[in-house]
């Protein structure tokens, strides 16, 4: 079943456009590409470390990523 986590912003890539969030869940850490990133601000701002952001969590073969990051 999918539902919204939370967690934190551990790292920050921008040549790559994507961040690392750990899970408040299971202390996971969740690849974060800045194109799932949704924000009401028309021009968002890169994720920063430390910020707290929820997400929903997608499986796939590489590992878990995180899909429609809110602020």
């Amino acid at each position: 079943m999918n539902h919204r986590r939370s967690g934190t912003v551990q790292a920050v890539s921008e040549g790559r456009q994507e961040a690392i969030i750990r899970a408040d869940e299971d202390g996971a850490d969740i690849l974060a590409p800045y194109a799932e990133l949704r924000d009401s601000d028309p021009e968002p701002s890169a994720l920063r470390t430390g910020e707290r952001v929820t997400y929903m969590r997608e499986e796939q073969s590489r590992g878990p990523i995180a899909r429609d990051i809110c602020r």
